[in-house]
Parts: structure tokens; sequence; C-alpha cells
């Protein structure tokens, strides 16, 4: 990708939780292709790969509606991605501390 000749940076998309939606599910399909494709980042939160499950009581109290996280759902997000960029950052930057 030219953005990493470029820039030398790491790209990362990530998916929302769930929800019955055949549109963005094929999005996510695709997304998956991609990565394979240009070796990118997935914080994946539809699949939840590499993270724990939410029951649908947990998942329903960190929504605002089926697409839209409210406040504790973003904290949630916020928490895994934060580790996730974390952890791929101390991979590529091993003698730095973070």
């Amino acid at each position: 990708m030219e953005f990493k000749k470029t820039w030398n940076c790491e790209v990362t998309f990530y998916t929302n939780p769930k929800y019955n939606n055949a549109n963005y599910e094929n999005l996510i399909t695709k997304l998956y292709e991609i990565q394979n494709k240009w070796n990118i980042g997935i914080i994946d939160f539809y699949y939840y790969k590499n993270m724990e499950a939410l029951d649908n009581n947990t998942l329903s109290s960190y929504m605002s509606d089926a697409i839209h996280p409210n406040s504790k759902g973003y904290a949630w997000m916020g928490k895994i991605m934060s580790e996730y960029l974390k952890a791929s950052f101390a991979k590529k930057h091993p003698n730095i501390k973070i």
C-alpha cells in the first residue's frame, strides 16, 4: 500500500458491534479480504475477534441504538482499541516503552 511506503504507518480499522444488517456483515467480509491482501489491522467488535464476547444484555447496555454506542460502549471500545494499538506499537517498536 502506498501509505505504508510514504508514511511508514500501520492501518487499523474497527467494526461496530453486531447488529442485524446484511450489508454491514458483507462490508466486514470485504474488510477481511482487504486484511488478507494488505495486512491491515482489524479491531473486530462485530465478531468479537481476540476479545471476550458480550452477552446481549451487556451489549444492549452499551448501545444507544442498534449500531451506535453510548458513553459506556465507547469506554469499552476505547479500552480495547487502546490495548490493541499499544500491543501493535510494542511489536513494531520493542525498545520504546509506552
